[in-house]
């Protein structure tokens, strides 16, 4: 497996599953592309459940996020309950840290760490930012 191209991060609550479903139906090999996803849901409502939905619907190779894992192209990474989602220098960090803004996983903690493991260069404009996604280019 290659290095991602591109790597997309998704947040959403858990009434956002739908969304990111549809979105997954939408991407397809070419795109050359790593996807990270938190999901806002209470601590035992997804798992593999979530993982096998999505799968069915997309040609990416959909997991729960594994710490230390390697992000790789036309992968979908999963947030784990009750940890944060980090992004390192094209790494996967799971770390249990201190609830932000009521979560964890926090969608802002995945953010961020994907604008600092890229050095804030990404394409995307605040409102995307605001609703849950950006792009993430390999420069």
């Amino acid at each position: 497996m290659k290095e991602p191209k591109y790597v997309i991060v998704i947040g959403a609550s858990a009434g956002g599953l739908q969304a990111v479903t549809e979105l997954m139906a939408q991407v397809n090999e070419e795109m050359d592309a790593a996807i990270l996803v938190v999901l806002h849901t209470p601590h035992s409502a997804y798992s593999d459940v979530v993982v096998r939905r999505l799968e069915r619907t997309t040609a990416f190779h959909c997991k729960l996020a594994g710490h230390g894992e390697v992000v790789r192209s036309n992968h979908l990474y999963l947030a784990i309950p009750d940890h944060h989602l980090i992004l390192k220098k094209g790494k996967i960090i799971l770390r249990r840290g201190p609830v932000e803004g009521r979560w964890r996983p926090s969608i802002a903690v995945l953010f961020r760490s994907a604008a600092v493991a890229y050095n804030n260069r990404y394409t995307g404009t605040r409102h995307a930012l605001k609703h849950g996604c950006f792009v993430l280019s390999k420069s």
